[in-house]
């Protein structure tokens, strides 16, 4: 999302921070996040006696946990809402 402002006769874009605000309508959701990984390296070796593939994976160079937030939007002469979901991140 940008703030969008105009400077001298032009469109100008700047960050808009947000998600910075808290928001009395958005619920954190402890029980449901995720492990992300990123990075790691996936290596092949093939065995020259037998011709098989060996596949050796290392994984977890770098971790960060998706924190899940939800906002219940109610919607008129429905007897359900709907929910609104977002994630942050969190090293």
């Amino acid at each position: 999302m940008f703030k969008q402002d105009i400077k001298n006769g032009w469109q100008v874009e700047t960050p808009d921070y947000w998600l910075q605000k808290v928001s009395p309508w958005e619920i954190r959701r402890n029980d449901i996040n995720y492990p992300i990984r990123f990075g790691g390296e996936v290596r092949t070796i093939v065995d020259s006696s037998s011709g098989f593939v060996r596949v050796r994976i290392t994984i977890l160079v770098q971790f960060i946990a998706l924190i899940s937030f939800v906002v219940y939007l109610g919607r008129w002469r429905i007897d359900h809402c709907t929910s609104l979901r977002r994630a942050s991140s969190r090293l």
